[in-house]
């Protein structure tokens, strides 16, 4: 049978027994400090996670959403992205931080490929709308989509004109009348 804590041993490619103990940053894999003891390193009073967890511990405070980069020995350095949040509880009446983490380093490097792609979208964009050639883009019913400034010299219609018209109603004249 699995263990309830599977998906987390399994995240960080650990038995449950190595991480049992372990101070947050050593168990997530916290680069801010590696040969420090959790909150003791240089960057630990800037670290979300260590701030996050120090208010917990002292507050009871809940936090959400903290996203920290981290890597460990089992991932062979491989940076991770993990989604982490922190908890109070009481465990035979001293309060506790019970942290809870989601690898999220798909998901991450998915948005920056897509930002690259709408970066890369826009400049193409930009370059069209500039043109002096006539670029008129539609969809697969031939519903004008983009119109530049070119094909507003060429045809005499304006982009707010053209954009959501049927290309051929707009363009196609009939030479029978």
């Amino acid at each position: 049978p699995r263990s309830p804590l599977f998906p987390y041993t399994t995240l960080f490619r650990s038995e449950l027994a190595d991480l049992e103990g372990l101070a947050p940053c050593k168990a997530l894999g916290c680069g801010n400090s590696p040969s420090y003891s959790c909150r003791t390193g240089p960057s630990c009073s800037q670290c979300p996670l260590c701030l996050a967890l120090l208010d917990t511990l002292t507050n009871g405070t809940t936090h959400d959403g903290i996203e920290i980069w981290s890597s460990s020995e089992a991932d062979e350095g491989e940076q991770r992205c993990l989604e982490v949040s922190t908890t109070a509880i009481t465990i035979q009446r001293t309060r506790k931080a019970l942290v809870c983490a989601q690898d999220i380093t798909q998901r991450r490097k998915l948005e920056a490929e897509l930002l690259l792609r709408q970066e890369e979208s826009d400049r193409q964009t930009a370059l069209l709308a500039f043109s002096h050639d006539a670029i008129v883009t539609c969809d697969g019913n031939w519903v004008i989509s983009g119109w530049n400034r070119g094909a507003e010299e060429l045809y005499g219609w304006r982009e707010t004109e053209s954009v959501g018209k049927n290309i051929h109603l707009l363009l196609c004249h009939n030479s029978s009348s």
